[in-house]
């Protein structure tokens, strides 16, 4: 018996991660850091994108990062929209500006974490490590 040769073991999925983000430059550059981080990424452009995303991907999506200033949907739209499909999945929200009354809104629909921008990407890269760590892959 060969004791040499390892059983190659089947490959862990990468933790799927939605990025809701407007500014191009500003999604592409997380898309590729969370990707070198070992996630799988989707980005969306706008909201609508992001909530049709999500709801193609629902139950494998770990994760969603969302601008919360953009034109058309949104921050506080499309959290509104995932959360009635989901009240679990962990909803990062960002901004550069956090006005009271939004801020208000993402709390009432449990976003669980804020990012203020700019941000450095290791800092959102170990916020979306710890809110996928504690959320369960889909079945």
């Amino acid at each position: 018996m060969n004791t040499d040769s390892a059983t190659p073991t089947p490959a862990q999925p990468r933790p799927l991660i939605l990025i809701v983000e407007d500014e191009a430059p500003v999604r592409e550059l997380l898309s590729a850091y969370l990707e070198f981080r070992g996630y799988e990424v989707i980005a969306a452009e706008d909201g609508l994108r992001g909530v049709a995303a999500f709801k193609e991907r629902r139950g494998a999506v770990r994760a969603v990062l969302t601008d919360t200033m953009m034109p058309g949907m949104d921050g506080v739209a499309v959290v509104r929209a995932i959360r009635e499909m989901d009240q679990r999945v962990p909803i990062i929200s960002a901004s550069g500006c956090p006005d009271p009354g939004t801020v208000g809104q993402l709390k009432a629909l449990n976003v669980t974490a804020f990012l203020r921008k700019p941000y450095l990407a290791t800092e959102m890269g170990n916020l979306v490590d710890a809110v996928t760590h504690d959320y369960p892959p889909a079945p």
